[in-house]
C-alpha cells in the first residue's frame, strides 16, 4: 500500500512556506517525503518567530495515507494554533490533512473529495491469506478516517454514508457538516 505513488517524481509535490508571513503551501500529489517538508517548513517559521497561528494552505489530490496521517499528527502537536485553508481541492488524504487545523477554512470554489480505502494491487499472485491481509489493513485505514472525519464533523450517519462511496463536496457542504468553520472571500487570497 505505501507503493501506490512511487512513479510519483519528488518535484510534483510542492510544499512552499513564508516565514514573515507565516505560511505553508500543500501543493500536488502527497508521497512520503511530503511529511519532511511540512515538518522542515513549520520549524523555520517557529525558529523565526515562535509565537502566532500558522496558515497550511492545501492544494492536493492527496495520496499516501500514512504521510498524510503523520502530517495530519504533526500539525495537531504543533505548539501554536494552526489554521488549515483548502484552497481549490483537498482530496483523500489532503481532505485528512485538512482537518487537523485548530481553525479550518475553504476558498468558495474549493472541493472536498472523500472514500473508503484503496489498493492498487501490482500483478502477481494473491492466496487467501494474503487477501485478507490486504481487507485487514484497509480496515484499519477506513476505521482512522472516520475516527478523523467524525471528530468535529457531524451528523456522524451522514459523515458514514459518505465514506461508503467517493464523496466529493463544495465548501458550502463542508461547512454544513462541520468539515470548515468559514469560507473565506474569494479576494483573501492576495493577503496571503
Amino acid at each position: 500500500m505505501g507503493k501506490k505513488y512511487t512513479g510519483i517524481p519528488a518535484s510534483e509535490t510542492k510544499v512552499a512556506h513564508d516565514i514573515t508571513k507565516r505560511y505553508i503551501l500543500l501543493r500536488g500529489p502527497i508521497i512520503s517525503i511530503t511529511a519532511l517538508l511540512i515538518e522542515q517548513a513549520a520549524k523555520k517559521i517557529l525558529k523565526h518567530e515562535p509565537v502566532g497561528p500558522i496558515r497550511l494552505v492545501i492544494s492536493s489530490e492527496g495520496g499516501d495515507f500514512y504521510a498524510a496521517v503523520r502530517i495530519f499528527q504533526y500539525v495537531q502537536q504543533l505548539p501554536v494554533a494552526v489554521e488549515t485553508v483548502v484552497l481549490d481541492k483537498a482530496f483523500s488524504g489532503a481532505f485528512l490533512i485538512s482537518q487537523a487545523g485548530a481553525t479550518r477554512s475553504a476558498f468558495p470554489k474549493a472541493r472536498f473529495r472523500f472514500h473508503q480505502a484503496t489498493v492498487y494491487l501490482e500483478k502477481g499472485n494473491y492466496n487467501k491469506r494474503s487477501l485478507e491481509d490486504i481487507v485487514r489493513v484497509l480496515d484499519r485505514i477506513n476505521a482512522t478516517q472516520f475516527v478523523v472525519l467524525t471528530t468535529r464533523a457531524h451528523p456522524v450517519k451522514t459523515i458514514f454514508e459518505l465514506l461508503e462511496g467517493e464523496a466529493e463536496i463544495s465548501a458550502e457542504r463542508a461547512l454544513e457538516l462541520n468539515f470548515i468553520d468559514r469560507i473565506v472571500p474569494k479576494d483573501a487570497i492576495s493577503n496571503m
